[in-house]
């Protein structure tokens, strides 16, 4: 998805509204960054299905169509690397 022109601002009462103020989710938008360069073609969720291909993922069912579809296309991209699994694997332990 482009994000781009996207408002990230939530709306008052919203409990998502300051989450960008705290400590655990700029650590979180570090982490993000990090793995940013592994992506190759692939969304982040598609990379964190072939990092763990036995997870499952248990979204919102409404969206469960696309999530599926998404899904499904990480298969299509060759497993990872030892290396970029060490790269993840420091990365999910910070």
């Amino acid at each position: 998805m482009d994000w781009a022109g996207v408002d990230p601002t939530f709306p008052e009462g919203d409990i998502r509204r300051d989450w960008s103020q705290e400590r655990w989710f700029q650590e979180s938008l570090e982490k993000v960054e990090r793995l940013r360069p592994l992506e190759g073609g692939r969304t982040l969720g598609q990379l964190a299905l072939r990092a763990h291909p036995s997870d499952r993922f248990r979204g919102d069912p409404r969206r469960q169509d696309i999530q599926v579809e998404a899904n499904v296309a990480a298969s299509a991209h060759p497993l990872l690397s030892e290396e970029h699994l060490g790269m993840i694997r420091e990365v999910s332990h910070l």
